[in-house]
């Protein structure tokens, strides 16, 4: 016999009201059940020979609940007057409001609880039901390819624990990096992408792990929720049908594990306003299940942007405390809420241009991984008493290993300069450098803007009006994944090539002109090559700083003026057009001055 940790039970619909005589309904046992955080204990199984209901283990359990001043599942039904039916009746509705007082029982159970377990037990016996988990996030929890994730750390706390946590969800891999890939044109207007969908393609999360993580993790226990890029705004509308989705399996998540809120500060300018929609967010998990038990995560400050984003510090301290406020008034008997401090375990100040625990100021290390699983662990012993202890960070983890790219190739028949070399499992990006090969001497390394994102770049002539056909150019190239120097690699070996560049030309005439406020419309003489297959219309405004162009693709057929909306009035804006074919952008033709919508 031993006494240890239940987290989950089994669930058993019933009907609102008996329909036997003499036997309870289901209002009157849930009223009876009625009872507060740590006070309920349950029990299971046999003892001795395990032959007959004289081996249960249930007066056993009653003397250790007297003792402890808990109370078992039979007791709270007979202080409240109740007389439930013999088990074995032969009226169905007998078992059916057994199984309905074991479930709401469970449902009425918060806070840390404990079980008495006999040596046999029935083999569908709740005490040995996993606990549904969900891990709902967004980069920080889905994790980059190669990364071991905090979310296994997390695994490994709860295997070490023996808490049978069954982590649930529509997606198992983390954010894989892209295959390599031409330079892709902008999307015509008429068929411009909608915003980002609600539901994931399982196949864009398919990326690896660190090869160390457990082989019980990578094929059973890495199922999330989480996406690079998401917002909580997102999530709000899609947490339900989510959850729904996992409980048509089998697996309605018993517990969910959230960590949002970042990009909708950062990316989308909210502050402690987010509260209301995090609220929003609980409401809808629970209209799935109105008792998940939910941990949330106040969102990490990250090391300075500069003048890119100032107000994000005082926009996160102002989520995280408004949610401090809001969380202890969020729960229910049935569904508990609480936070898990992952600001403070990461650490990360908003004025500093490095983090310990962040490769990239916000995205964890392999020490961040460890910290971010044990606030989330801290706050599941601490408030469900969840395992013997909460789960340790170690003082420091080995960054990931880096590796000089190889292989690499040049081809100067497409852009004019396009290098491509061996992908590097785990690289975020590759910077790359590039310069022109005079006769005589090399001229000064260019880097990239941007770098690449996978094992392909192309010289765009945005930066640089290159390249130039006849002309001999020198491209190298390193891994990167993360702003710290150590997590850079060597440059490699230098590979060069001459450019004869395929594109087409740009339009011979391009014009533009003010249609109202916000409003312009452009005009180009059209490009008689039958291999074009778009334009790219180029709209600059000059008077915002740091600011990419607004591009918009049209087909070779499309008939000029097009008229541009959606435009500050008052502002001026410089307009050029290039043109596209299979081997990629030509060099474009710039409208002459600026105009002013």
């Amino acid at each position: 016999m031993v006494v240890g940790t239940l987290l989950g039970l089994g669930q058993t619909a019933v009907a609102s009201r008996a329909s036997a005589v003499g036997i309870p309904t289901q209002d009157q046992v849930r009223a009876a059940l009625a009872s507060a955080p740590g006070s309920n204990l349950f029990w299971t199984g046999r003892v001795g020979s395990c032959g007959s209901e004289d081996d249960s283990v249930k007066p056993t359990a009653e003397q250790y609940a007297r003792q402890h001043g808990h109370k078992t599942l039979e007791m709270r039904l007979a202080d409240a007057g109740l007389r439930m039916p013999p088990f074995a009746a032969p009226d169905d509705h007998a078992k059916k409001i057994w199984r309905f007082a074991s479930a709401e029982f469970a449902r009425q159970t918060s806070h840390q609880t404990g079980v008495v377990k006999g040596t046999c037990v029935r083999d569908d016996n709740a005490a040995d039901k996993p606990y549904d988990v969900m891990i709902v996030g967004d980069s920080v929890s889905n994790g980059y390819e190669g990364d071991a994730t905090w979310r296994y750390r997390l695994w490994q706390w709860a295997d070490d624990q023996n808490w049978q946590a069954h982590f649930v969800g529509p997606l198992t891999g983390t954010e894989k990096q892209r295959a390599a890939h031409p330079p892709e044109p902008p999307p015509l207007v008429e068929n411009a992408p909608d915003t980002v969908t609600a539901q994931p393609d399982p196949s864009e999360f398919t990326g690896a792990y660190a090869r160390s993580n457990d082989p019980g993790f990578v094929q059973g226990g890495s199922a999330h929720y989480a996406m690079w890029g998401r917002t909580l705004g997102q999530d709000v509308g899609t947490i339900e049908a989510v959850m729904a989705a996992q409980g048509a399996q089998g697996h309605l998540p018993d517990m969910l594990l959230v960590e949002l809120g970042f990009n909708d500060i950062g990316w989308q300018g909210a502050g402690a306003d987010l509260v209301d929609t995090m609220k929003s967010f609980v409401d809808n998990a629970r209209r799935a299940n109105p008792n998940v038990q939910i941990v949330l995560a106040d969102v990490p400050q990250r090391t300075s942007l500069g003048s890119a984003n100032p107000q994000l510090p005082q926009r996160t301290r102002d989520y995280n405390a408004a949610l401090a406020r809001a969380v202890p008034t969020w729960s229910s008997p049935t569904s508990p809420v609480v936070i898990a401090d992952i600001d403070g375990a990461m650490g990360c100040n908003p004025a500093s241009t490095a983090c310990a625990t962040a490769y990239d100021g916000l995205h964890p290390n392999p020490l961040g991984e460890y910290r971010i699983a044990s606030a989330f662990g801290a706050a599941l012993h601490n408030a469900f008493g969840i395992g013997t202890a909460a789960p340790e960070s170690p003082a420091s983890v080995p960054d990931r290993q880096v590796s000089t790219p190889t292989g690499l190739v040049f081809d100067g028949t497409q852009q004019g300069v396009t290098v491509t070399w061996n992908k590097i499992v785990g690289a975020h990006s590759y910077d790359v450098q590039w310069r022109e090969v005079a006769s005589r001497a090399a001229k000064p390394w260019e880097t990239a803007v941007p770098p690449a994102r996978f094992n392909r770049w192309d010289l765009p002539w945005q930066y640089s009006f290159q390249p130039v056909d006849g002309r001999r150019y020198e491209v190298r190239v390193r891994e990167v994944t993360g702003d710290a120097d150590n997590l850079t690699s060597a440059w490699s070996t230098p590979v060069s090539g001459i450019a004869h560049p395929t594109t087409p030309k740009p339009p011979d005439e391009v014009t533009a002109g003010a249609a109202g406020p916000g409003e312009i419309d452009v005009g180009w003489t059209p490009v008689h090559d039958d291999s074009l297959t778009r334009y790219a219309v180029y709209v600059y405004d000059t008077d915002t700083p740091l600011v990419f162009a607004k591009v918009y693709g049209y087909a070779p057929t499309a008939r000029p003026p097009r008229r541009i909306t959606g435009l500050t009035p008052g502002h001026h804006y410089q307009v050029f057009i290039c043109s596209w074919n299979a081997s990629g952008e030509g060099m474009p033709h710039i409208a002459e001055g600026t105009v002013v919508p």
